[in-house]
């Protein structure tokens, strides 16, 4: 079985710019990082359910298609490795 080929990156996201849904509903995003470039969502990627403020302004670890469309976004660990265990500040007892 071929391997899926994809790209990945780190990246700090400014913003998220909610796009249109795709033709089967799913939402879409566009995403505006801190470096002033941006990458949009692939369609129906089920990451597009999942991203919200939390994302916003913490480093995170992109994979996209070769096109550049974005199907994964994790945030990262202080470590600099991809993972999901970021505690925001904020939020520590």
């Amino acid at each position: 079985m071929a391997q899926r080929q994809h790209i990945e990156y780190d990246q700090t996201i400014e913003r998220l710019e909610r796009m249109q849904n795709s033709t089967e509903g799913n939402p879409r995003y566009r995403l505006h990082f801190t470096d002033g470039s941006t990458a949009e969502m692939q369609k129906n990627a089920m990451v597009g359910y999942a991203l919200g403020p939390r994302y916003v302004g913490v480093p995170v670890h992109i994979k996209a298609t070769p096109g550049g469309q974005v199907w994964s976004v994790e945030i990262v660990e202080d470590s600099g490795e991809p993972g999901h265990a970021y505690v925001d500040p904020d939020e520590e007892a």
